[in-house]
């Protein structure tokens, strides 16, 4: 006998899976014509220029749309909207079928928050990229020459600087 325990699956393929996680992404975002400033001319009462959008164009000659997002998207967020539990999600993850749709979507969330990173107070932004996307903050030592003469000579510099 080969019966299936458990809850039977709220997604029973990928397509669905994939249409819902996009349900949940039109749902907290939308799109803008891309504008810039220039100035108008005039000054105000300050003596500041007055500025003024007006779209911006590509090289194209375009007017690019630009994603903006009404809340910031999260896995949190896409497993409230789908009406799964975390551990579910991580399963998901680890499911053949179903594991595409799961990259996508973090792929989706990572580029939202690699974005703010050229925004002030990034700490929380870096945390979140470093542990939930496996980002890593690395920095390279180079030494030249022969490890031991280096800390032989660095020994002696400090025995000289302590007489």
């Amino acid at each position: 006998m080969d019966e299936k325990r458990g809850r039977p699956r709220r997604f029973k393929t990928a397509k669905q899976l994939r249409r819902a996680v996009h349900g949940y992404f039109a749902s907290i975002s939308y799109y803008v014509d891309a504008t810039r400033e220039v100035e108008t001319g005039m000054r105000d009462q300050y003596g500041h220029p007055v500025m003024e959008r007006v779209k911006a164009y590509n090289q194209n000659g375009e007017v690019p749309k630009v994603l903006q997002w009404i809340e910031p998207p999260s896995v949190l967020g896409l497993c409230l909207h789908l009406g799964i539990h975390r551990s579910t999600w991580a399963r998901w993850e680890q499911d053949a079928e179903l594991a595409e749709v799961c990259a996508d979507a973090k792929m989706v969330i990572e580029h939202y928050l690699e974005g703010r990173l050229s925004e002030r107070h990034v700490q929380g932004t870096i945390f979140n990229l470093t542990h939930n996307f496996g980002w890593t903050d690395r920095t390279e030592v180079v030494v030249a020459g022969n490890v031991e003469d280096y800390l032989a000579r660095l020994s002696a510099e400090n025995k000289e600087q302590t007489m």
